[in-house]
This record gives C-alpha cells, sequence and structure tokens, in this order.
C-alpha cells in the first residue's frame, strides 16, 4: 500500500497519552529512529474534564506527578517548569499548599497539550480499528475516524494504538432512563445530572430550576445528590451556593461519608511505580484482596477538607438562632445507609424516588426531587470501548465473553505462572495484557510475532519498570544504590534543539509486530492507579521503551523495504 503508516496513532489526548507524547517527543532514541506518531481526540481543544471546574474544586493528587517528572525530573514539560514559565513559581510557594486548584492543573495540561499541538488532529471520533494483513499476518492497523468538521470518514495507518479515552458515566438502572446526554434536540433538558457533565447539563437546567423558584408554589426547590465520594460533595457544595433556600438531600450507601486516605505509607503501597509491578506480580486473589483494601484512597471518598465543609452545613442548621441580616436557607440531609430501589419521573417533571435504609430496621420511603444530581462514577473496561467492535475478535480483553473466559482461567493461574519458564509471560496470557500494557491476542502467530514475544517484555522495558519490594533479589538494594547516585531509573531525555518533524514521516517498518496499547481501564490486573494521574508519567516510559524496542532504526527499515 502506498498509504503513510505511522509508528503510533494515539486515540483520545488527554494527561496518559499527552504524557506519553511528551515522553516520544523528548526521547533521543525516538529522534534517530524517526519515530512517527498521530494522536486522534474527539473535542475541538484540549480540556481535562472541563464539566466539573467548579469553584474551589482542587487537584487530589501530589503536583510532582505530573506530566513527566516521574519519568524524567529534567524534562520542560514538569508542572514546576510551567510555573516558572508563567511567572508563578514564587506565588506559588508562598500558597504554601500541597495541591494546586483543579483549574490551575487543567491550565497546566493545556500548555503541555498546546507545546504538542502538531502531533494532534482535534475533532475526531474513531470509529473502528481495523487489521490490515499482508501474507496472511497483521501487518498494520487501519484506524477509522470521522471529522467532525466536515463530517468525512478518515482513515489513517498505524504500526501501534494507544488507546486512552477516559471512563463512560456510571449511571444507575433506575436513572437510565432519564438521563439524556448529549440532548437529542435543543429543548431537551434532562432533570438527571451525572457529575462527567455537570456544568453544561447545569448550564440547561439552571433555567428551568430559577423558574420552579420563582415560581408562587409554597414549598422550595428539592434537590437530591447521589454517591458519597468527592463529586457528589463538590456538587452538593456548588448547589448549596446556587441554591441556598433548596432543600438538599445526599443518598449515600455506606454508613459515614469517610475522607480519603492519602497518608504516606498508604500512598507508597498504592501508587508507587514499583507497586505496579508487585501487583502485576501479585496471584489473582491477593490482587482483589489489595484492591478492596486501598478503595478508601480513591472511590467513595471525600478530601478532609471538603468532608468538613459538608459536615459544617448539617451542624449549622442545627443552631437555634434566628439571623435577621441572613436569607433563609433549606435542611441539608445525609441520608447514610440507603439505598435506591426505583425511580420515576412524573407528569410535572419531578422525579419520586423510593429508598431503603440498610442499617437498624428497614425503612421504605419515597420523595420527590426537582432534579437528581449523580456523583455515582464511571466505568472503565476495555470491553466497552465504542470503536472495538472489530478488534473484539481478535483480543480477549475486548470482548464481554473473552473477559469472562479470563475470569474463569483465572484460578489456574498460579499454577501456570509456577510451572511456566517465563512467568511474566504466564501472566500475560492468563490476563490477556502484557506488564507494559499491550492486549495480548488470542492468536499471537497472526501478529507477525510468534507467541513468546507476543506477551513478554523486551530487555529495555525491563529497566524502565522499577523492581518491586517482594520481587527479584537485590532489589531493594539496586534501588538505593541507585538513589544514591542521583540515577532516576530512565535515560536521560533532552529536549530537541531541532525544529518539529512533520507528521507522518516514515513509511511502514517490516517485519514489526503491530501491538494496541490500553490505557486507563486495567485496574483489575495494573492497580488503582490506572485510571489515575500518579501514574501517566511513569507508564509514559514504560510504554515509550517498549514502542521503541520494536521499532528499527530508519537505516535499517530502509535496508529491509530494499
Amino acid at each position: 500500500m502506498g498509504e503513510r503508516v505511522y509508528d503510533l496513532v494515539g486515540i483520545g489526548f488527554g494527561p496518559a497519552n499527552l504524557a506519553l507524547c511528551i515522553a516520544l517527543h523528548e526521547s533521543e532514541e525516538a529522534k534517530m529512529k524517526n519515530f512517527s506518531m498521530l494522536f486522534l481526540e474527539k473535542q475541538s481543544q484540549f480540556a481535562w474534564h472541563p464539566s466539573l471546574l467548579l469553584p474551589g474544586a482542587q487537584l487530589q493528587v501530589s503536583p510532582i506527578k505530573d506530566l513527566a517528572t516521574m519519568r524524567d525530573p529534567t524534562s520542560s514539560f514538569s508542572f514546576l517548569n510551567f510555573l516558572h514559565t508563567q511567572g508563578r513559581l514564587t506565588q506559588y510557594i508562598n500558597r504554601e499548599e500541597k495541591v494546586p486548584s483543579r483549574r490551575e492543573w487543567s491550565a497546566y495540561l493545556a500548555w503541555a497539550a498546546q507545546r504538542m499541538d502538531s502531533y494532534v488532529q482535534y475533532g475526531r471520533v474513531v470509529t473502528d480499528i481495523e487489521p490490515v494483513e499482508r501474507h496472511g499476518k497483521v501487518a498494520f492497523l487501519k484506524v477509522l475516524a470521522k471529522n467532525l468538521a466536515t463530517g468525512e470518514q478518515e482513515t489513517v495507518l498505524a504500526r501501534n494504538v494507544t488507546t486512552a479515552v477516559g471512563g463512560s458515566a456510571n449511571v444507575p438502572a433506575v436513572f437510565r432512563e432519564m438521563y439524556q446526554w448529549p440532548p437529542k434536540n435543543a429543548d431537551e433538558v434532562s432533570r438527571v445530572v451525572h457529575a462527567s457533565t455537570f456544568l453544561p447539563q447545569m448550564e440547561r437546567l439552571d433555567k428551568v430550576l430559577q423558574r420552579i423558584q420563582l415560581d408562587e408554589r409554597k414549598e422550595p426547590l428539592r434537590l437530591g445528590v447521589v454517591g458519597g465520594g468527592q463529586s457528589s460533595a463538590e456538587m452538593m457544595c456548588y448547589l448549596r451556593d446556587r441554591f441556598p433556600e433548596a432543600d438538599l438531600d445526599m443518598i449515600v450507601r455506606a454508613s459515614a461519608l469517610v475522607p480519603s486516605d492519602d497518608s504516606p505509607f498508604v500512598n507508597s503501597a498504592a501508587f508507587d511505580p514499583e507497586s505496579v509491578t508487585t501487583f502485576w506480580e501479585s496471584s489473582a486473589r491477593a490482587r482483589r484482596a489489595q484492591l478492596d483494601e486501598f478503595k478508601r484512597t480513591n472511590y467513595s471518598v471525600i478530601r478532609n477538607d471538603l468532608l468538613s465543609q459538608v459536615y459544617e452545613m448539617v451542624y449549622d442548621q442545627e443552631i437555634d438562632y434566628h439571623d435577621p441580616y441572613m436569607a433563609p436557607k433549606g435542611t441539608v440531609r445525609v441520608m447514610a445507609s440507603t439505598t435506591l430501589l426505583e425511580a420515576k419521573q412524573l407528569d410535572n417533571g419531578k422525579i419520586r424516588v423510593t429508598t431503603a435504609t440498610t442499617a437498624g430496621d428497614k425503612v421504605v420511603r419515597t420523595d420527590e426531587y426537582d432534579a437528581l444530581f449523580l456523583g455515582t462514577g464511571f466505568e472503565r473496561a476495555a470491553s466497552t470501548l465504542p470503536f472495538v467492535h472489530t478488534l473484539a475478535e481478535h483480543f480477549p480483553l475486548l470482548s464481554a465473553e473473552g473477559v469472562r473466559e479470563l475470569r474463569e482461567r483465572e484460578l489456574a493461574e498460579d499454577d501456570l505462572i509456577a510451572t511456566s519458564p517465563n512467568p511474566d509471560a504466564a501472566r500475560a496470557t492468563a490476563r490477556g495484557i502484557t506488564r507494559d500494557y499491550r492486549l495480548v491476542p488470542s492468536n499471537p502467530a497472526r501478529w507477525r510475532h510468534d507467541a513468546a514475544s507476543a506477551v513478554s517484555l523486551h530487555p529495555a522495558v525491563l529497566e524502565r519498570i522499577p523492581q518491586s519490594r517482594m520481587g527479584r533479589e537485590g532489589s531493594r538494594e539496586n534501588s538505593v544504590a541507585s538513589a544514591r547516585r542521583g540515577d532516576s531509573g530512565y535515560s536521560s531525555s533532552p529536549m530537541p534543539s531541532s525544529p518539529k518533524r512533520e507528521l507522518g514521516d516514515v513509511l511502514h517498518r517490516p517485519g514489526a509486530p503491530a501491538n494496541v496499547y490500553v490505557f486507563g481501564c486495567n485496574e483489575y490486573t495494573h492497580g488503582l492507579s490506572d485510571s489515575l494521574m500518579s501514574m501517566v508519567a511513569h507508564r509514559a516510559g514504560v510504554v515509550s521503551a517498549s514502542l521503541l524496542a520494536s521499532t528499527p532504526m530508519a537505516a535499517d527499515a530502509s535496508a529491509a523495504e530494499k
């Protein structure tokens, strides 16, 4: 085929693929190999969770865990260098705060993305990925995308594809028929709002709620928030400020709102780079136990400062004092140990919700709300990605049936690993994905490499992966020695001084395998940090090493073509 083939096409341009783009952009090896890459992003411009940029919202991770520092502390793409270039480094230090606002973090990510602008095409929705064969082997991948500006279908060819498109809204079954986003028509306004689309939905719903509030009916607005996590608490505070006279209910399954655990030992065990290797090397039972143990770091938990703010709302209304200069405020209730039974939208637009208590005597109650706000999280599974219809035939992890079969074989995983001469390859075969995030095909020989190379780590990649504390003999001593030497564990990658290369300047590399990498859907195999900012820089180092390990030098590629 005469069409150009990129060494990498990335689907989505959020923090995960942005960090990878930066790592490859800074790599001297990538420059020597003339590595080509292109990223396709659905949004018209870079934006990071714009729907939840609420006033006062803060980042929930250390700013040192940015796009580059954990991979290369000398990178010019660090958060500290962003502050320096913006003339705010001293002022930021003077804040004496551990974390920046989510608004400032968004500005940092947008600044980094703008510097990588030549590698991205915005306004592209990927619809499918098809393997392209030569001589009975998969040679590369055809990525099909719709150009939102023109409506035309576009095709891009790639040796490797990385997917990093984030999660989809997890909407409880009782609300699914009522939740509509995007709306089917311009006049449609959903009374059920998910945190992932909070601000754009509120832009429409706000007018409806204001109209109801100005109505001459006697009762105040009644709003419900479902969920006991950070997003729920942020929406709760926003609604309290926007509609102070409204009655607010927070419906929570747990017995109490709980703080997120960001203590140092827990952070180290759950989110340090070497924790991924420890998790990967653990049995299925041990991995499940660790996910349960450390859920308190990320799921249904609230930052301490915000938790105190919610408690203050509840506490303050108990004070029996009428302030003559303050407008009356609605009642705030936290309905703990409460589960949803059913919900129905009434003819007047209200939503009738039936709940039941799960602690003490069971109490079933029915309440009517003017609107419901869902802080119920996201679904993150590779099999639910909207563009893997064709690839699902080749990779078990991309189909619900394939995932079910992998889970059923899990019981035999430990025996398989114990008897295998290559434990890491055995783990990858059993789990459908490698340690360096490549999907394992059901028929590896068809993908232009043998079964062993399909699931094994290249030696160059192993150098980028910190050894687990419980792993190979001497790993702790080696890491301590490296720390004393000041060795970061990665090769130095200074910024290239030459002008940026044009996109797609390399033809297909002959003989190399086609790979599909998946980010953000691998909590079950790579740990809790997989979908979080904590790991993007480290993962970028691992994946860039994996990509470059299978990419020959430009001269070698030319010789092979001849």
